[in-house]
């Protein structure tokens, strides 16, 4: 389980730089092995992370120094990690997984129908970001497991995707401003929206302006027959995790329950 959220903004309407921080340290609650943000301010794309708490990480001098310029990007995307695959204290491993083509941050755990060799990382969620710069939004149907995700084509970086596959994604939007958490909890923290919503899933959403377009319906894990995932790196993940993502065989079978947020 980890925590995402993010922004897309126009006009004057944005968060404060103590919203920014209360959305981190509120995402800490689904992840404390590493935090990190994405932004984007005129044409260049920024990152910082660190394998630290959220209540820790908005101490570092590398966030005073960006929060500001955050608050005043067309968008940002952030993550709250509870360590899967990849030790935290290798920075590739952490949250927004990033390479030359984008950026993607990651809430689920997932295997992918064939590996990419030239993964920086350990993560699947590294292995997934690749699946898509090779296949596009298709590639999601080679993805088996649980996955929400927002997404950065670098060739595109003025807007980010959206998609959600058992993992919840809530958002809210005004006129101006755009929002999106793992949960509703976590967004009224910051902002008290006009409405609140969860993500239907199974559909990749564009978000170039405060408002959600439609681009595709795709359900994941439909390329190959779904087959047990046993994963081979057990050692590392931790017996928090492991009571929240495993049964009694050791398999993967963990769906989170999102019913607490329909309605809202």
């Amino acid at each position: 389980m980890c925590g995402i959220a993010g922004f897309y903004r126009q006009g004057n309407k944005k968060l404060t730089p103590d919203d920014v921080r209360q959305l981190l340290v509120t995402l800490q609650q689904r992840g404390t092995d590493a935090t990190g943000m994405a932004w984007k301010i005129g044409n260049e794309v920024k990152v910082i992370k660190a394998p630290l708490k959220a209540e820790e990480f908005v101490n570092l001098p590398q966030f005073s120094q960006s929060v500001n310029e955050v608050c005043d990007a067309q968008w940002a995307l952030f993550h709250t990690r509870q360590a899967t695959h990849g030790s935290p204290k290798e920075d590739n491993n952490n949250h927004p997984i990033v390479n030359s083509k984008g950026l993607i941050i990651h809430n689920g755990m997932v295997s992918i129908a064939e590996e990419f060799t030239d993964a920086q990382g350990q993560t699947d969620t590294e292995q997934m970001l690749l699946c898509l710069q090779k296949y596009g939004f298709k590639g999601i149907a080679r993805v088996y497991g649980s996955l929400a995700i927002a997404y950065v084509d670098f060739s595109r970086p003025d807007r980010f995707y959206l998609y959600a596959h058992t993992s919840p994604i809530a958002y809210s939007r005004s006129d101006n401003l755009f929002l999106f958490a793992s949960t509703v909890n976590i967004l009224k923290s910051v902002y008290q929206g006009v409405g609140f919503f969860v993500l239907p899933h199974n559909r990749v959403f564009r978000v170039n302006r405060p408002i959600l377009h439609h681009i595709k319906k795709v359900v994941a894990g439909t390329v190959f027959p779904p087959q047990k995932y046993t994963p081979d790196w057990t050692s590392y993940v931790t017996p928090y995790v492991k009571k929240l993502l495993y049964g009694n065989d050791g398999c993967y079978n963990y769906e989170e329950d999102f019913s607490q947020y329909e309605g809202s």
